[in-house]
């Protein structure tokens, strides 16, 4: 009985981490330019920010973050188990971390969470 029970669970293991979106980390680098911002549900256009925000991940791991009135670099690293790019804004001595959920040639989707709001970051190319 219990072989029949570890063979399930070891099945079951293998169908979720199948299940899984892969994700092509090649496709992160490039220029991204935000598109839309989703917050508690409520989607704005980027242009309702009056500003233009952008973000460039290199292939050495490291990223310039880019808005109207300013440009902060950092490093970058990518989970490939959780899904999550962690990045570390030198200047500030900042960590994020993100939730990728989306990220393929054209479009990059993340999740930013803090105490009391939930952001979801959609992405397009520059």
């Amino acid at each position: 009985m219990k072989s029949k029970i570890l063979l399930f669970l070891t099945f079951l293991t293998i169908t979720i981490c199948n299940s899984q979106e892969k994700i092509e980390i090649n496709d992160l680098l490039k220029e991204w330019k935000l598109e839309t911002l989703e917050k508690n549900g409520n989607i704005k256009m980027a242009e309702e920010f009056d500003k233009e925000e952008s973000i460039i991940f290199y292939k050495n791991n490291k990223f310039k973050m880019i808005d109207s009135e300013q440009a902060m670099n950092g490093v970058w690293k990518f989970n490939y188990i959780t899904n999550v790019l962690e990045l570390t804004l030198v200047e500030l001595n900042q960590k994020i971390k993100l939730k990728i959920i989306n990220l393929t040639s054209t479009e990059l989707n993340y999740i930013s969470e803090d105490i009391d709001s939930k952001m979801i970051f959609h992405f397009k190319p520059k």
